[in-house]
C-alpha cells in the first residue's frame, strides 16, 4: 500500500510539473495578436470649394477590413457612403465678357467610394498604434440641387459646352490611431483630407472664383471587431545553472 501511495504521489507531481511548464511555455493571454479587424465607422466631413470653406459638417458611414500584422507598414481596404453639402446665396461670377452669372447657389452631393490605404506606424504596440496613412480610391458622386434634381443634367448652371463625369479619383492623406482591448475589440480615430481629383463636387468649375480641386476634411471614429486572433507563443525561461569555480571534496 505504501508503495502504491508513493507511486501515485510521484505521478501527480510529474503531471503538475509538466502542466506548469506547458502553461509557461505556450501562451500569453494579456494582449492577443489580432491580424485582421472589421472596422465600422462614422465620420464628420466638411467641404471646401466655391460655395463654402469648411463651414458645415455632414456624415458618412464606413466599413473596412484592417490588416494588423506586427510590422511597420499595414494596410486597409474600405468603403464609404454619405453626402456633403454647401451653399452661398450671394455667389456671383463675372465671365471674360463682363457678364455677371449665377450658377447653382446650393448643392448636395451623394458619394460612394472604395479606397485602399497604406499605413506607416509611427508608434507600434500590441494594443496601440499611431500611424500616417496614404491611400488611393475611386469615388462615384451625384450632385443635386435643393429640389433633388441632378445638376449634371442642368447645363444652364454651367457655361456652354462644359460637362463632366461622375467618377473621380481621391488620394486620402491622414493621421490615425487605434487602441485594442484585451479581448481584441478596439476603438480608432482618424483625421485627414480626401484630396479629390475633381473640381465638380459642387457643379462649379469654369465659373469658379478659386483655383484647384474641391476637397473634403474628414474626422472618422471607429469601432474595431476582431476577425481573427492569434495567441502569443512564449518560450520558457532558461534554466538557472550554478557555477562553482572551485571543486569541493
Amino acid at each position: 500500500m505504501k508503495n502504491i501511495l508513493l507511486g501515485f504521489c510521484f505521478l501527480l507531481s510529474t503531471a503538475l510539473s509538466a502542466q506548469q511548464q506547458q502553461t509557461d511555455t505556450l501562451i500569453n493571454r494579456s494582449h492577443p495578436v489580432v491580424p485582421r479587424l472589421l472596422e465600422l465607422s462614422v465620420s464628420a466631413n466638411s467641404y471646401k470649394g466655391d460655395l463654402s470653406t469648411y463651414e458645415s459638417l455632414s456624415s458618412f458611414f464606413h466599413a473596412a477590413i484592417r490588416f494588423n500584422q506586427e510590422r511597420r507598414v499595414n494596410h486597409r481596404l474600405g468603403i464609404a457612403s454619405g453626402f456633403i453639402t454647401g451653399s452661398n446665396r450671394f455667389y456671383r461670377f463675372r465671365d471674360t465678357e463682363g457678364n455677371l452669372t449665377s450658377p447653382n447657389l446650393f448643392f448636395k452631393t451623394r458619394m460612394f467610394s472604395l479606397t485602399y490605404e497604406l499605413e506607416y506606424n509611427l508608434i507600434y504596440r500590441r494594443n496601440f498604434r499611431l500611424y500616417l496613412s496614404q491611400g488611393i480610391g475611386l469615388c462615384r458622386f451625384s450632385v443635386e440641387d435643393e429640389e433633388g434634381a441632378d445638376l449634371l443634367n442642368l447645363s444652364e448652371t454651367r457655361p456652354f459646352g462644359e460637362s463632366y463625369g461622375n467618377f473621380t479619383l481621391q488620394l486620402p492623406t491622414g493621421l490615425g490611431a487605434m487602441y485594442l482591448f484585451r479581448n481584441g475589440f478596439g476603438l480608432g480615430a482618424y483625421v485627414g483630407f480626401m484630396n479629390t481629383q475633381t473640381d465638380f463636387l459642387d457643379n462649379i468649375s469654369t465659373w469658379s472664383s478659386s483655383t484647384g480641386n474641391d476637397n473634403l476634411l474628414r474626422m472618422r471614429f471607429s469601432f474595431l471587431i476582431p476577425l481573427k486572433t492569434s495567441e502569443i507563443l512564449q518560450f520558457p525561461k532558461p534554466a538557472k545553472y550554478e557555477y562553482y569555480p572551485y571543486g569541493s571534496d
